[in-house]
């Protein structure tokens, strides 16, 4: 295995890496530069190795990997605990010593589904370094038990990666440091490793991602779309990434039993807050004051006082009533 991993410089004009969050940049270049990943791309690792080493919080984290699931760049079982980084082989120099080690890491993980489409999506790679997919799919180990092992060659390949160098097929890059070159005899180590930016390169189909307690997360994203719309009506700047953490806080809140109306009411009181109004710009800062607003509940008597369905959406009246003095 290799115990470095080059980036090239183009991947931060990158279209695909430009429109990942800050988190999603991080995990991606993690995912593919880390000392646990295989020369294949496929390898077993958790959430909470990703957080320990990248220093994200294991719910950023989760984020993250769904975008870049959904980006098509990786793919993640988490009841496996193993990831695949779909364009991980395609951008690096392999040898016959290379496939070999390929070969190697796809039998210690058996016919997973995600080996299953690795073989078909680099068929053309395998064979020409002639390997045959099915063979190699027939003796895969059996570690799960619902893939099929045949595999039927796919129409869509992958393009032609080699350049003008010492291959015999003449591609349609110039010289590119990652061509795929069968008569290398170098030592097998992969050497650059970058993000796809060729447009032409066939989409994979990403698997459904495993997302647990579904209805927790939507009462989250409803919390926190509710919070963004007040900073809206007050013209509050909201950065593009916004939503991550704000998401991954409302649903951290939510799980630890507060319901969402409460999360709502408290949003209203600490936006017309003297104090609190001017700090609130995320989840975040709601988590910070959600104490106060619980102690001043507990203190008063009846419903909540700025309900989010009432008719006063921002709860300004019935605020003004109770701590206005007028």
């Amino acid at each position: 295995m290799a115990t470095y991993r080059q980036i090239h410089t183009k991947i931060w004009s990158s279209p695909d890496f430009q429109e990942l969050s800050s988190d999603a940049k991080l995990v991606f270049i993690y995912t593919f530069s880390n000392q646990h990943r295989t020369e294949s791309g496929i390898y077993k690792i958790t959430v909470k190795t990703i957080s320990n080493e990248t220093d994200i919080s294991p719910e950023d984290v989760k984020i993250a990997v769904d975008e870049l699931c959904s980006k098509n760049l990786i793919r993640f079982d988490y009841d496996n605990n193993l990831i695949w980084v779909i364009n991980a082989l395609k951008y690096q120099k392999v040898n016959p010593n290379g496939m070999k080690a390929v070969i190697k890491d796809l039998n210690t993980i058996g016919n997973h589904e995600y080996v299953l489409s690795f073989l078909e999506y680099y068929a053309e790679v395998f064979s020409s370094f002639g390997h045959d997919i099915n063979d190699i799919s027939e003796h895969l180990p059996n570690t799960y038990p619902t893939p099929s092992k045949h595999i039927t060659k796919t129409s869509k390949h992958l393009p032609n990666t080699r350049g003008k160098g010492k291959g015999n097929s003449k591609g349609n890059d110039k010289g590119n440091n990652n061509d795929i070159d069968p008569s290398d005899k170098s030592d097998g180590e992969a050497t650059t490793t970058e993000i796809p930016v060729d447009e032409s390169t066939p989409k994979v189909k990403p698997l459904p991602v495993q997302r647990p307690n579904d209805a927790k997360r939507e009462e989250a994203k409803e919390v926190a779309n509710f919070l963004k719309d007040q900073l809206k009506r007050r013209n509050i700047y909201i950065p593009k990434d916004w939503h991550l953490k704000s998401y991954a806080c409302a649903e951290k809140l939510i799980n630890s039993g507060v319901d969402p109306p409460t999360l709502k009411n408290c949003i209203l009181w600490a936006l017309n807050d003297q104090y609190w109004g001017p700090q609130i710009d995320s989840m975040m800062a709601i988590e910070r004051c959600l104490p106060k607003y619980q102690l001043q509940e507990a203190k008063a008597s009846g419903p909540g006082r700025y309900a989010a369905d009432s008719d006063d959406p921002l709860g300004i009246g019935e605020y003004m009533k109770k701590f206005g003095g007028g």
